[in-house]
């Protein structure tokens, strides 16, 4: 028989779908259902197990200290554990010092981190946090007092920081690593913010949005934004040339051809469309038509800087002040889900959608035909509006091209990681609209409308975060894009080779599948019924 206490540095913290026991001074941690822990209760006063008869799950507790022998553990009796750094966790070397990337939710769910400085002592055990050796033999070979390295190891261990975990064997020993290696608790501060407007998306494009950069960089990184530079997955187009090269394929773009954009984000798209043709000698006539009065001062800035032009209607791009058959190719790119999107009542959208004069074949209400279907929906109505719009000032055999983030089968939902109300798009409904205007369309994504590589490495952006936290604490501004290793190198000059924990993974094609087109051909005649 043996008698286990529970070890006064393990706590339990839970949330409504996921619970742990965390131990403060190891970074350990075991997903522990309510029940568990009311048994693991039992063991504050002391509880004789057989040894023979203890489960494998007690004996592993017993194994990483979460049940002890006795009463207390003294620091000094983790001595023999060896300290690895975290699961991707993103630092900086420099000279006698680190700047480490400590992991943080951001005030709306989105990857933060706060950057902590290391300097003498705390710098050279950081240093040595392998999980090769163990703490008395790093602290006999750095010479750190015992005292002052485990005092310093209590902060990086406990539950708010989760820098360092002390596992029970060197990591070389471990053949398949457990989850605690992989995945942190989730249970790390949470940043707050206050967004003046997040719910009334037209006050905020008008007033909130303040800077085009920290819009598209901070707050709501677009596919094109981070492409907006010529990319080795695009063979070395930015976005916007690749976007235009696709639409000479639907259409050809001649002089004097009329292009209208809904919503032009910070202008990289019209900036390449316009530099492209110009280098050409193609003259044409681009419109910008925005909401956001920043966004079109990060547009004008832009085209001059590349000496370009194009006109800007500041306006909302559900109704366009444009006349009748004006446009010869339209495009609105990762805008529509800004875009109105009232609840509705699921049994009276019908009504709803012909009191706004939106027309729709009857696949526009297969999604509702779900048993489970919500008593209250949520409409696109606003990217309708632009679809009909679009209609009405494309010239016969005009192009019109929508994008953004949604799905077919999918109804709308908020998007959880943004400061502002957006809605993702429900594109069979967007179909439905678009061919009972009388549009020929076909529905595809971004990965193979503009033709994305599949055979380049990209850094996460987990690792991007940290590195721009990491750059901000240096005084450097790391612009947001889908950086290679080697567009990173020549981002960062001499930067680039203090950072340890960067991590670039192949493609992931979803992000880009979930970014729809939708491309419109408008008829050269319609139908007398549609028109």
């Amino acid at each position: 028989m043996v008698k286990l206490y529970l070890n006064r540095s393990v706590s339990y913290k839970s949330k409504k779908t996921f619970s742990v026991i965390y131990h403060n001074l190891t970074g350990w941690y075991y997903p522990c259902k309510p029940d568990f822990w009311r048994y693991l209760q039992t063991f504050k006063g002391g509880r004789e197990l057989d040894e023979k008869a203890m489960t494998s799950a007690v004996a592993e507790l017993v194994r990483n200290k979460f049940l002890i022998e006795k009463k207390t553990c003294p620091p000094g009796d983790y001595l023999g554990f060896h300290p690895i750094r975290a699961p991707g966790t993103v630092y900086y070397e420099k000279d006698d010092s680190t700047v480490v990337a400590v992991e943080r939710k951001g005030a709306h769910g989105e990857i933060d981190f706060d950057v902590v400085l290391l300097e003498g002592a705390a710098a050279v055990l950081w240093k040595n946090c392998s999980g090769r050796r163990s703490l008395r033999e790093i602290f006999d070979e750095t010479l750190i007092p015992e005292c002052d390295g485990l005092k310093i190891l209590a902060v990086w261990t406990s539950l708010e920081s989760q820098m360092i975990r002390l596992i029970s064997q060197p990591v070389t020993g471990i053949k398949q690593p457990p989850q605690q290696l992989i995945y942190k608790a989730p249970f790390l501060p949470q940043k707050t913010a206050a967004t003046p407007h997040a719910e009334d998306v037209h006050r905020y494009h008008l007033e909130t949005i303040k800077d085009g950069t920290e819009q598209f960089d901070r707050i709501e990184s677009t596919v094109s934004h981070l492409y907006r530079r010529p990319h080795p997955i695009l063979d070395y187009q930015s976005y916007g040339q690749a976007f235009l090269a696709k639409l000479r394929e639907e259409k050809e773009v001649e002089s004097g051809s009329r292009i209208l954009e809904v919503g032009g984000g910070m202008g990289s798209i019209s900036t390449d469309i316009m530099a492209e043709l110009k280098k050409e000698g193609t003259p044409i006539e681009y419109t910008i038509y925005d909401l956001s009065p920043s966004l079109i001062r990060s547009q004008q800035k832009m085209h001059r800087q590349k000496g370009v032009q194009a006109c800007h209607i500041l306006g909302n791009g559900e109704f366009l002040a444009l006349k009748d058959e004006s446009i010869d190719i339209a495009l609105s790119n990762e805008v529509i889900a800004d875009f109105n999107t009232p609840e509705v009542k699921t049994s009276e959208v019908q009504d709803y959608l012909f009191d706004h004069e939106i027309p729709m074949t009857k696949e526009f209400f297969n999604p509702y035909k779900d048993e489970d279907a919500q008593e209250y929906v949520r409409v696109n109505l606003g990217a309708f509006q632009l679809l009909k719009e679009l209609m009405r000032v494309l010239k016969p055999g005009g192009l019109a091209v929508v994008t953004e983030f949604g799905y077919q089968d999918r109804l709308p939902f908020r998007a959880s990681h943004l400061d502002h109300a957006e809605y993702s798009i429900q594109f069979s409904q967007m179909i439905s609209v678009a061919a009972a205007l009388g549009f020929n369309l076909y529905l595809t994504d971004a990965f193979d409308f503009l033709g994305f590589r599949s055979d380049v490495n990209l850094i996460t952006a987990f690792s991007y975060q940290a590195a721009f936290r990491i750059m901000e604490s240096l005084g450097v501004y790391l612009p947001n894009m889908a950086y290679t290793p080697e567009m990173l190198e020549d981002e960062l000059g001499s930067y680039y080779n203090g950072f340890r924990g960067l991590q670039f993974v192949g493609v992931n094609k979803d992000p880009f599948k979930v970014v729809k087109f939708l491309v419109c051909q408008k008829p050269d005649s319609i139908p007398q019924d549609q028109a």
